[in-house]
């Protein structure tokens, strides 16, 4: 995510998809956080995790941010 572009959660997700592995997916989602302009919707990054731990680790993560 550039420097000085916002994005939106549904391309946040599009790119998730592009990685193959969840550790990579929650790093880069992390990242995006801070350039997200939909974050009320952030949950909606959940279902592209393989696995639940990731999603429950993002969750996490997005609680600590507000």
């Amino acid at each position: 995510v550039s420097q000085s572009r916002y994005v939106r959660r549904r391309q946040i997700k599009s790119i998730m998809k592009e990685f193959s592995f969840d550790k990579n997916r929650l790093e880069f989602a992390k990242m995006a956080y801070r350039k997200c302009v939909d974050k009320r919707n952030y949950f909606e990054l959940y279902d592209a995790f393989d696995f639940e731990s990731y999603a429950r680790e993002l969750n996490k993560f997005v609680r600590n941010q507000r």
